[in-house]
């Protein structure tokens, strides 16, 4: 009996084990996806820290003058100096220097 079950056993472990492989790499692809953009499109990120920064209705301003069909929904603030800031305007995401309000 025990020699019956051992290559069901083994082979739906196997095919158990594919499945659950795949969704652990898709789950550290979802927690790791910052870090991967920033990784492949460094240009896109940086941010030379230079004076203080613009307040945040400049920036928006400036997004929306550029993106006229495209209101910023979201703003997510930069945590380090040198990185730039994103907004959704509409769309699209758009990446901003802090300091100087250029548009990537």
């Amino acid at each position: 009996m025990r020699n019956t079950l051992m290559v069901p056993h083994r082979w739906t472990a196997l095919a158990v084990s594919l499945l659950l492989i795949g969704t652990a790499a898709s789950g550290a692809v979802i927690v790791f996806e910052g870090a991967i953009d920033r990784a492949t499109h460094p240009a896109l990120w940086q941010a030379a820290p230079i004076g203080p920064m613009l307040p945040i209705d400049t920036i928006v301003a400036r997004v929306e003058a550029k993106f006229p069909d495209g209101k910023v929904v979201a703003l997510n603030p930069t945590p380090v100096p040198d990185r730039a800031c994103t907004m959704n305007a509409g769309p699209i995401t758009v990446f901003v220097n802090p300091y100087t309000g250029e548009i990537n």
